[in-house]
């Protein structure tokens, strides 16, 4: 070998170890790099999920808490719109009864006048004797009827005095009934004062803790806000991803119906990759496909192969449109992922309709993906 070749030889090699001495910290601390990014990005992602769920349960403990107080502020109300009602009876009453002792009252002082002439008239009859009378009488007729008209007047007295006595009873008796039912509405009107004191005070802790509950649902608002701003973080990492594979996003149509959050007639979270899935094969290929009565995590992505062999479909690993393509289990696809396949090109790739790959609960149409390492449902 020549000097010139030897030193070409020499050069290469120390290029070579140079480019090698360069490129080897990129790959071992740049990818390691991301996964801690991903893994931190996770975490946060779990410890976000975990406060918004105690938030929620804080949020329902405090809205049951406000239903029982309005319940027992319902129940105050009641009580009080029936003492009102006993307190007006009671009223009434007694103001019947002070018309009968007025009337009584007025009966027994008639009486009592009447009494007084009847005894000033017997008295100056009696003051007479019986040959007296019958001298100043013209006949003996006259000096009976005189002495029938004295035992009349006698008798009037007598029963004058007994209403009397009658009347006495009556009104002292409507007069311990009246003190009675005088005592009685103070007793209630002492009663719907502390029943309204109460409802007063129910009414602040109910409100109180609708306040608390607005401040729950405030913070658990801005933790499902830091949540999908953490997420957004994953999402990005997907896309980068996606772009550095060379798959591409485009247009397609999308008919997927709900618009909100909550579950769907299949048992899945509306808005998300399963449910998107769940409703294509359901309603546009119609295909029957449920969550199932598992425990959590049935209806997760990665599990949607042991959902197929439960519902009498079968799993492959070649594409075919309509297929529903499942992503497993990593640290870009914590709980999996699902789509339809919507074409199978001729170099293998495919492309896919789905939901919640690129953006949260967003739409998308991707294409030149990768098959191999997948599942397919058909």
């Amino acid at each position: 070998m020549s000097l010139m070749n030897k030193n070409n030889s020499i050069k290469c090699i120390l290029a070579m170890f140079i480019i090698s001495f360069i490129i080897s910290p990129f790959n071992v601390y740049a990818l390691p790099s991301i996964d801690q990014q991903i893994k931190e990005i996770e975490s946060k992602i779990k410890e976000n999920k975990q406060t918004v769920n105690d938030k929620k349960a804080e949020a329902a403990n405090f809205q049951s808490q406000v239903s029982a107080m309005s319940d027992q502020i319902n129940v105050a109300q009641a009580n009080i719109n029936s003492l009102s009602h006993a307190i007006s009876d009671q009223e009434k009453e007694i103001g019947t009864l002070k018309e009968k002792i007025k009337i009584n009252e007025e009966k027994i002082t008639q009486n009592k006048s009447d009494l007084k002439k009847l005894i000033q008239l017997l008295y100056e009859k009696g003051n007479l004797s019986a040959m007296e009378i019958l001298a100043s009488t013209s006949s003996i007729t006259n000096f009976l009827n005189q002495e029938e008209y004295n035992r009349a007047v006698q008798d009037k007295i007598n029963s004058t005095i007994q209403e009397i006595k009658i009347l006495k009873n009556q009104l002292e008796a409507q007069k311990k009934e009246e003190e009675t039912k005088k005592l009685n509405l103070e007793t209630q009107r002492s009663v719907l004062e502390k029943e309204k004191k109460n409802q007063q005070y129910q009414k602040f802790l109910k409100d109180d803790l609708l306040k608390q509950t607005k401040g729950q649902q405030a913070e658990y608002e801005k933790m499902l806000a830091e949540n999908n701003r953490i997420a957004g973080a994953l999402y990005e990492e997907r896309e980068r991803q996606s772009r550095q594979n060379n798959e591409w996003f485009g247009g397609g149509g999308n008919d997927y119906p709900y618009l909100s959050r909550g579950v769907d007639p299949w048992g899945f979270y509306k808005l998300q990759c399963t449910s998107y899935a769940a409703w294509k094969w359901n309603v546009v290929y119609d295909k029957p496909w449920y969550r199932g009565s598992g425990p959590s995590g049935t209806g997760d992505a990665h599990n949607w192969p042991n959902l197929a062999i439960g519902q009498d479909y079968h799993v492959r690993y070649s594409p075919q449109v309509g297929d529903i393509v499942v992503w497993p289990k990593t640290k870009l696809t914590p709980y999996g992922h699902v789509a339809i396949v919507e074409r199978v090109n001729s170099d293998g790739t495919i492309e896919v309709s789905e939901y919640n790959w690129k953006k949260p609960e967003s739409y998308t149409y991707r294409g030149n993906i990768l098959s191999s390492g997948l599942t397919f449902i058909y």
